[in-house]
């Protein structure tokens, strides 16, 4: 309580007979035990106010500020003009304050004493007590936690929590709570509950982390050939007695429950990625992946793995067969290694360059031929060779079936369709069809996508095709959420008719979840350069696998020699995000064809199993009509119907100027012209920034569009650049 004790003193200048005015009547002070208290007090008069004052009797806790205190008196002497009393009371009671005005300094002179009372009520407060006591409690490690308590009191105490008997920096709320527990948050934890009338601490809560398996040990991936033994070896630790199962492909292996995995006699049929799955009593822990790559004990050696065709065409029609090969053998494929297929009379339709392939790697190789005019069954073999040197020692058979021209009568042609998909993605692909019958397709003409137990999961309009015509649409799905392989098949159909009588069969492997997967969708480079042209691939990259990556995380750019061109860091993105990068480099000064690697990894740990080829062809020169595409603002991604507004900026690599019918053409997969600047006035040497425009397709998916220059009348250049839309 704040009280203002103000005495008034009078003198008169002739002291003999002189009359004194009385203080001004003041109120008792009141006061409380434990509150701050606050006044102030002064003296005035005629002809001088007082100069210094004596004060005593105030309760404990309180004093005269600025003043000297006699503790052999019990008093304080001030000199100022007037004064102040400040504290907090400690002791309850009722107390007489004097209060003595001098009128000099030093408390000399006329002085003139006045008595007060001050009253001290007790302290109201309450000392806190616990009525909430923390919990113990046993977690696992990386799951939260939370200690929680609850406490009376007056005034509202506070809270300070402990760790064995250690503050917690910032925990002053009523509960703490660990995010993201790891085992060395384990310990006693008590919270303290104080207020002014005192303080109490809770009962000790006990918090027992559990920790599963820790790998100290992680399966190293090995090449071996057919015939010995391959070992795989793992090691981890825990507080509790640990159990092991091995995977292949994410399938446990019976009898597999040892540390080590011993394969004896290794054959082709062994090669995969394993795993091993240690078990204690709080959960599961999975190791890394280990590929084990089974070589022929021969240079040339081939694995022909599932095969992405069609069963039949009409005669006549175009057939694609997509052939996932594997190098086995102890040689790297070269510029004169080739896939072939032949007929039974030993007659070669197609080839498949098989360059860049090292022993271990795999790779897609496409076979497009012409089907014979005459329905029938046939034939056809397929086997790698070495030109000049021999065939590999294996082939695979192919029976192609043709059937006789129909009303309703389709050729799968090429398609996007993934070799693998993470468990529960999203599959976006297409599918390049030629209406190989004697009707248009109309609005009841589709294309659909069935499982093996012919569930539909896609289908696509084939509206407005004529006999003849070729169209490429989009499909989606979602892919199974356990590992394994399955089967799909396309086929089309006309509603109210039936089944198109051919069908194309697609595989996917459903991978078991990686601590390290990619997904690669690129922005090509063009097929065909000049020498010395500076190239730009550019790249969106999803994170497939289990874990973010960090700043260990590259993607790497090398060429067939396996000399690293460039690295590109990954680090910060998180499971499932996505980022784009951008690799330039300059194309060789020696014509020929050259493939290129694109494979992510992780520094001191491993590649990730998956990588992308770019093989492009160096022209010779001189050419009249040449050019290089240099940089690019196409961008990744666009939404369904939006503009799509960029530049692409070129070279006049050829040896004649470009004039008023040189145009840089923009076209998607049917061919239709979407724009087409004009490039005149590029002389040899020099350069140009085109701007591009054009409306994005409205159903989402991912689109291919080709730009090339060209010269009205005379033909287009020889070298386009590929680009890639994902529409979302």
């Amino acid at each position: 309580m704040l009280t203002a004790l103000v005495c008034l003193l009078g003198i008169v200048a002739d002291r003999a007979g002189a009359a004194e005015l009385s203080p001004a009547a003041e109120s008792s002070a009141l006061a409380q035990v434990g509150m701050l208290y606050s006044a102030t007090f002064a003296v005035t008069g005629v002809p001088t106010s007082a100069r210094s004052y004596s004060v005593s009797g105030l309760p404990p806790g309180l004093s005269v500020s600025g003043a000297i205190f006699s503790a052999a008196t019990n008093t304080y002497l001030l000199n100022a003009p007037y004064g102040s009393i400040t504290g907090t009371p400690l002791t309850a009671g009722n107390f007489s304050l004097n209060i003595t005005g001098w009128e000099l300094a030093d408390g000399a002179g006329v002085g003139r004493t006045y008595s007060y009372s001050i009253t001290v009520n007790p302290d109201p407060a309450i000392a806190p007590a616990i009525t909430t006591q923390p919990v113990s409690q046993t977690v696992v490690a990386g799951d939260p936690v939370t200690f929680s308590a609850a406490a009376s009191g007056t005034p509202q105490p506070t809270y300070q929590w402990r760790k064995n008997g250690v503050e917690i920096n910032g925990a002053t709320l009523s509960s703490y709570m660990i995010v993201r527990t790891v085992s060395a948050d384990a310990g006693i934890y008590t919270v303290v509950v104080t207020n002014r009338a005192g303080s109490v601490t809770s009962n000790a809560a006990m918090l027992a982390v559990n920790v599963m398996p820790v790998f100290t040990t992680q399966p190293q991936s090995l090449a071996v050939f057919v015939g010995p033994t391959a070992t795989l070896t793992a090691g981890a630790v825990s507080a509790t007695t640990i159990s092991y199962q091995w995977q292949k492909g994410g399938i446990n292996i019976p009898g597999a429950t040892a540390s080590t995995l011993m394969l004896s006699n290794v054959q082709l049929t062994d090669a995969g990625s394993y795993a091993v799955i240690a078990t204690d009593s709080v959960g599961s822990t999975t190791s890394r992946f280990a590929h084990l790559v089974v070589l022929l004990p021969q240079q040339n050696a081939i694995t022909y793995a599932t095969t992405v065709s069609s069963t039949g065409v009409t005669a006549g029609g175009i057939v694609n067969f997509d052939y996932f090969v594997t190098n086995v053998g102890t040689k790297t494929w070269g510029a004169n290694h080739y896939l072939s297929i032949r007929d039974v009379n030993n007659t070669f339709v197609a080839f498949s360059a098989l360059i860049g392939i090292l022993p271990g790697e795999t790779t897609t190789a496409n076979l497009k031929f012409t089907a014979p005019t005459t329905p029938g069954i046939y034939t056809y073999y397929v086997q790698a060779l070495e030109d000049g040197v021999e065939f590999f020692s294996t082939q695979t058979t192919l029976t192609l079936t043709v059937l006789a021209p129909l009303t309703n009568s389709i050729t799968y042609n090429t398609t996007t369709f993934p070799v693998s998909a993470a468990p529960g993605s999203t599959v976006v692909f297409t599918y390049n069809v030629t209406n190989t019958g004697t009707q248009a397709w109309g609005t009841n003409h589709l294309l659909s996508l069935k499982n093996s137990g012919g569930m539909t999961l896609s289908s696509a309009l084939l509206t407005v095709l004529a006999p003849g015509a070729s169209k490429t649409v989009n499909l989606s799905f979602t892919a199974p959420t356990a590992p394994g392989t399955y089967n799909y098949t396309i086929q089309a159909l006309q509603t109210g008719v039936g089944n198109f009588n051919t069908q194309a069969n697609l595989t996917l492997v459903v991978l078991a979840p990686r601590p390290n997967a990619i997904v690669y969708t690129a922005t090509r480079l063009p097929d065909e350069v000049v020498p010395g042209a500076i190239l730009n691939l550019r790249y969106s990259l999803s994170n497939a696998g289990m874990q973010s990556w960090s700043a260990g995380h590259y993607v790497s750019l090398r060429d067939s020699s396996g000399t690293f061109l460039s690295f590109i860091a990954l680090n910060g993105i998180g499971t499932g995000g996505t980022t784009n990068v951008a690799f330039s480099f300059t194309a060789p000064t020696t014509p020929g064809i050259y493939t290129y690697y694109v494979q992510a990894l992780e520094d001191g740990v491993e590649f990730f199993s998956t990588q992308d080829v770019v093989i492009i062809k160096v022209d010779a020169l001189p050419l009249g009509n040449a050019v290089t595409y240099n940089t690019s603002t196409f961008p990744i991604t666009a939404f369904p119907g939006a503009t799509v507004n960029f530049t692409a900026n070129v070279t006049n690599r050829g040896t004649r100027a470009w004039g008023p019918t040189h145009y840089l053409s923009l076209r998607d997969v049917d061919n239709t012209f979407l724009a087409f600047p004009s490039l005149n006035g590029v002389a040899p040497g020099s350069s140009r920034t085109a701007n591009l425009s054009f409306t994005a397709p409205a159903t989402p998916g991912i689109y291919t569009y080709t730009l090339q220059a060209f010269e009205d009348g005379v033909s287009f250049f020889e070298m386009a650049d590929t680009v890639v839309l994902l529409v979302q």
